[in-house]
Parts: C-alpha cells; structure tokens; sequence
C-alpha cells in the first residue's frame, strides 16, 4: 500500500511540474561586447518617450537579459507599464507583448528575467485582454514567442 501511495504521490508531483519553466531551460545562444549605437525601431507608432527610454538603454545600459540584451521599463503616459527589449550588437528593438496596469497592492505587476538566459515572465494585468497572471516569453531571432507554463522559483 505504501508503494501505491508512494507511486500515485509522483505521478501528481510529476505533473504538477510538467509545465514550469526555468530560466536555466533556455539559456542565452551568444554573448557579445560588440555593441552598436544606433537604434533600430521597427514602426513609427513608438511615442518620443519610449524611444528616448529606448535609445538611453542602447548607448548606457548594462547588459541585463539574454546574454546581449537590456530590458527596460518605461510608462504610457496614462500611468500603464510598457517597455522594450534592446539588442545591443544589432540595435534592433522588441516591444514587450503587452501593456500592464501598475496594479494594487494585491496585484502588482512584476517582471522577472535573468542576463544568462532568453526567458522573460511578466506577472500583471493585461490592459490589452484584461487577464490576470504570468506570461512567459523566450526571445527567438528578434521576437518574443509565447512559452507554455509558469516560472518555478529558484
């Protein structure tokens, strides 16, 4: 009885954990100290804000995501949370997927990504959708895909 036990306890644990990620499952594919210095944005949409955040990471930022990349944080004006990812050897531009609301005390939005690794989660409330919760992202060539599960803690 006890091994039944013991054997139903892992399968449940096994998939429990089937679907989370780490950030050491996707690893950064290069690092680079090549940097250039000229922005590349892909639309003309971008506020003059947003790029000056964006520029500003470029030329000064440290190196915080994905082995040559800077992530910032910038507002929409309107009190929302927006920002961009800066590839600091090509100077090309991802948006992040989404604009979120600052929250509340229960609900407050959070960013998490590691400089070694391509996987970014953002935790918050969608203004586009209007969900709540964790998104997670790798960065694949110049874009953001969408990756199944939630983020364990480390």
């Amino acid at each position: 009885m006890k091994f039944l036990t013991g054997a139903v306890f892992f399968v449940i644990s096994f998939s429990c954990f089937s679907n989370s990620l780490s950030f050491n499952d996707f690893p950064c594919k290069s690092v680079s100290s090549a940097y250039v210095n000229k922005l590349i944005a892909g639309s003309s949409d971008y506020s003059e804000l947003y790029i000056k955040d964006a520029n500003r990471s470029l030329l000064e930022g440290k190196v915080n995501f994905n082995g040559h990349y800077v992530v910032f944080v910038t507002s929409c004006g309107g009190g929302c949370i927006y920002g961009g990812i800066v590839d600091k050897t090509s100077g090309k531009l991802i948006d992040f997927p989404d604009a979120f609301s600052p929250g509340d005390d229960d609900d407050q939005f959070e960013l998490k990504y590691k400089k070694e690794s391509s996987l970014i989660c953002f935790d918050g409330i969608s203004l586009d959708s209007g969900e709540s919760g964790q998104k997670c992202y790798a960065v694949y060539g110049d874009r953001l895909e969408r990756v199944a599960g939630l983020l364990r803690e480390e």
